[in-house]
């Protein structure tokens, strides 16, 4: 699970493509921390976005309290995003958050940080 390239110059790649996984071993979240609208390059996004999910995952937020925020379920490419409001749709304000990832019989525990 490798990608390699040769450039000439100086940038920043992501790949475009992502595949459901067999389980949450490839689990990724980002960004973190998000600054939605801080214009910076790395941690500046529109969603927070949690890839390599398997088809039947699931991602529940909660504040660092434990109250219940949001939550989702990937789409057949093994792809959710998070706009950052909460199960109302109101937007959830800068702080810690606690995101409880199930799928392909394991569960694991991401902290998610927002700083508007």
């Amino acid at each position: 699970r490798l990608i390699e390239s040769i450039t000439r110059h100086f940038s920043l790649f992501a790949p475009f493509f992502v595949s459901a996984g067999a389980n949450l071993d490839l689990l990724h979240v980002f960004p973190v921390p998000w600054l939605p609208g801080s214009g910076d390059a790395q941690f500046d996004a529109s969603r927070i976005s949690f890839t390599g999910l398997p088809a039947d995952g699931k991602v529940r937020v909660y504040t660092i309290l434990g109250e219940y925020v949001w939550e989702g379920s990937a789409a057949a490419g093994g792809t959710l995003s998070w706009d950052g409001s909460n199960h109302f749709g109101a937007r959830v304000g800068s702080g810690t958050y606690l995101a409880v990832i199930t799928g392909g019989g394991a569960q694991k525990v991401r902290r998610v940080v927002i700083t508007r």
